[in-house]
């Protein structure tokens, strides 16, 4: 019992040796279960234990005295240590240099560049060891792959704290302060975009419109930036120059000290028109940035220049915006208000008259003709935009495909059909210039159609940071799951009938709140 426990103590490697040293001596397992009561057996295994930690202690002091006579100083191994109790390979300072660093220590010392000791040569090194980060045969502080990731490292690291430079979001849903204005000097001026920040202490241009005004730098200066998250960039050499803008319309004009930034930031939406546009121009404020054609910030008025430039005039909109008035023009700033929800409320009426006749619900459903409906709008959707300006230009393109196909005059009449027909309207005459979101059309031609020609919407059409009206509204239920059971229904009787309903979808009437959506 006592040897068993003995025996499934022992490392698996050490009792595969121990079995080798039975079947040498001749002891089979049968001699082995018959002398299970006498002591022979242990004092045998006991006896192979005390021999193996005999030759484990011969080895260790082999390769003990080994290192001592190819090193005979200790102290001459710490070759980057100074003598310190410490190896080389462990050493924090030789950590702290470069490849090249370390190679001309490791040569002045003469040592061996594989294991860093003294007293031998790389091609005569014995030391068996392995790079942990190449595999190969040196110790990982001579290892040039490992320089190469730190340095490529530090380079991404660099780079990321660069970028962070004034990161603005470029979410559709808050409108920076963004304004137009011309940079000028003493020949030209230019328009541009600017934005007011005064979460920065300085202002800054961009060199490329440093450039091109001509501006001479009037001083350097070193500036290591704070950024968002406590992320601090290192030492950047800045250009200072003398910036001068003018408003729009020449009432203004101010000069500032601005440093040069390569970029800025990432572009910025202007102002796009939406429910709070007829209210802005009632107030009689002219905005500088609205719906302008998109282009990067070419200056940063930073908090040193921005509080000198607020007139204090401003106006908090209905919808939750507010307009600010600077010497330099009108900005608007805050959250986009979304679309308010819709409540519906659902009426159940039992009728408990058996002698009313089943057509009076086709009746109540068809009232004035048609079925009225109401967009399935998503709740807190993002606002749609304005886009009259890209759908005339998509219009344009698809009358010049009609005319060059002949097919213009079969694509006007069938808008002409459904106007006739009351399917479509006209927007009333002082609506016209108000909010609206219209969908681009297309034709399709289909010669074994009994349509040939039919108009194609595209509801999701949209411009650069505003959606679609597809991804406002709620997905339907996917009916081509039911095919199957319908076909299989069809075919229960002995006669199938079928029908078509002429023009399906366009005898569904739209609320009239939804209608300013589905212009064209």
């Amino acid at each position: 019992m006592l040897f068993a426990l003995v025996e499934s103590s022992l490392p698996e490697e050490l009792l595969r040796v121990w079995q080798r040293s039975n079947s040498v001596h001749n002891v089979t397992t049968e001699d082995a279960e018959g002398a299970t009561q006498s002591k022979d057996r242990l004092i045998r295994l006991i006896k192979f234990l005390e021999g193996e930690v005999q030759n484990e202690l011969r080895i260790s002091m082999a390769v003990k005295d080994f290192d001592l006579k190819t090193s005979s100083n200790t102290d001459a191994d710490k070759i980057k240590s100074n003598a310190t109790d410490h190896e080389s390979a462990n050493c924090e300072k030789a950590k702290g240099m470069s490849l090249t660093e370390r190679r001309e220590s490791v040569r002045k010392k003469h040592a061996c560049f594989n294991c860093l000791k003294t007293g031998h040569g790389f091609k005569t090194c014995r030391v068996n060891l392995k790079c942990a980060w190449c595999k190969r045969r040196h110790v990982i502080l001579m290892c040039p792959e490992m320089e190469k990731r730190e340095m490529a490292s530090k380079s991404i690291g660099t780079e990321r704290s660069e970028c962070s430079l004034a990161n603005f979001c470029s979410d559709p849903q808050v409108f920076m302060q963004t304004l137009r204005v011309k940079l000028r000097n003493d020949h030209s001026e230019i328009v541009i975009r600017a934005i007011i920040d005064t979460g920065s202490q300085k202002s800054y241009i961009t060199e490329e419109a440093a450039a091109r005004m001509c501006y001479d730098s009037i001083a350097e200066q070193v500036m290591s930036h704070s950024l968002f998250g406590g992320w601090k960039s290192g030492a950047v050499k800045h250009k200072s120059y003398i910036v001068r803008l003018k408003s729009l319309d020449d009432s203004y004009s101010c000069k500032f000290v601005a440093r040069d930034q390569k970029i800025i930031c990432e572009d910025i939406p202007p102002v796009k028109n939406g429910m709070w546009s007829e209210e802005v121009e009632r107030l009689n404020v002219e905005i500088t940035d609205m719906d302008s054609v998109g282009s990067s910030i070419s200056v940063m008025i930073g908090a040193d220049i921005a509080g000198k430039l607020f007139t204090g005039r401003r106006h908090i909109l209905k919808c939750g915006l507010v307009s600010l008035e600077t010497w330099l023009g009108w900005t608007v700033m805050g959250k986009v208000p979304e679309m308010e929800s819709r409540e519906d409320a659902t009426l159940i009426t039992t009728s408990m008259f058996v002698s009313n006749d089943v057509t009076d619900l086709w009746a109540l459903d068809v009232l004035e003709g048609r079925y009225e409906v109401q967009l399935p709008w998503l709740e807190r959707h993002p606002p749609l935009n304005h886009n009259r300006d890209a759908a005339v230009r998509r219009l344009q393109l698809t009358v010049k495909r009609l005319k060059m196909d002949g097919l213009y005059e079969d694509y006007s009449s069938i808008f002409d059909e459904w106007l006739a027909e009351g399917i479509n309207e006209y927007v009333p005459v002082k609506e016209v210039d108000s909010w609206g979101h219209y969908l681009p059309h297309r034709h399709v031609v289909k010669e074994n159609s009994t349509t040939k020609i039919r108009p194609v919407f595209d509801v999701s059409a949209k411009e650069q940071g505003f959606p679609s009206l597809n991804e406002c509204l709620e997905k339907g239920p996917n009916l081509i799951e039911l095919i199957a059971s319908v076909l299989l229904r069809f075919r229960e009787g002995n006669i199938g009938v079928i029908s078509d309903i002429r023009k399906a979808f366009l005898q569904i009437s739209i609320d009239a709140k939804d209608r300013d959506f589905l212009r064209f």
